[in-house]
């Protein structure tokens, strides 16, 4: 199967965005995040393969990385006014991945990485809009994108673990264990550089952010 092409990518999230200045402002932030969450993937995936031997298909994680914020665009209005429940973006983007022909592996990127995933029983409990039925990663590669997304958001900042594992605590029972299973399986990734490499980035939208909040 061909790769799908990072400016093919591209593309379908400035599709996809608003068109106007906080479109385009929200797209780059989508999109700046997911690539963050790709270089904790391909951190993990590699160190899986050095002390493991265990192989990772780092094409598929670029692509998922990629795809799996796609939905988010459609939780909000142009003027970022929320009009979704953001918990579904997940799904919203699964379908928007499928109406535009991409393959099931890389549809289930955007489905399965709310949180640590969401069971069926955490649907019903919270009477969420979703399908009743496991919304969790089974793959490798679709659990490490999972995991790897908690490690920063789109406020946009980086977590550490200790913060990643409180937040989750609060959301779904469950959460905590999931997400403590997945660190025995990954390990807890190093940011330090992956931080240095963003950090005029982060600054940028800082200041963007303190110039809206001020206006």
């Amino acid at each position: 199967m061909k790769r799908i092409s990072k400016e093919k990518i591209l593309e379908l999230h400035i599709k996809y965005a608003f068109g106007n200045t906080l479109g385009n402002m929200f797209q780059e932030l989508i999109w700046t995040h997911s690539l963050i969450v790709f270089d904790i993937a391909e951190q993990i995936g590699r160190d899986l393969n050095k002390k493991y031997n265990i192989k990772i298909d780092l094409d598929l994680l670029y692509i998922g990385a990629l795809v799996h914020d796609i939905g988010a665009y459609n939780c909000f209005d142009k003027s970022l006014q929320p009009i979704r429940n953001y918990i579904e973006h997940g799904f919203i983007g699964y379908h928007i991945l499928k109406k535009e022909n991409y393959n099931e592996k890389y549809c289930r990127f955007a489905l399965c990485h709310t949180g640590v995933g969401l069971t069926k029983d955490n649907i019903i409990k919270n009477k969420l809009l979703l399908p009743h039925r496991d919304l969790v990663p089974i793959t490798l590669e679709e659990e490490i994108i999972c995991y790897s997304d908690n490690f920063h958001t789109k406020v946009p900042k980086f977590k550490e673990y200790d913060e990643v594992k409180k937040d989750l605590e609060s959301d779904f029972e469950g959460n905590v264990f999931r997400f403590e299973y997945m660190t025995n399986k990954f390990g807890n990734p190093d940011l330090s550089q992956i931080k240095k490499k963003y950090i005029k980035w982060h600054r940028k939208v800082d200041s963007i952010k303190s110039k809206y909040t001020k206006d």
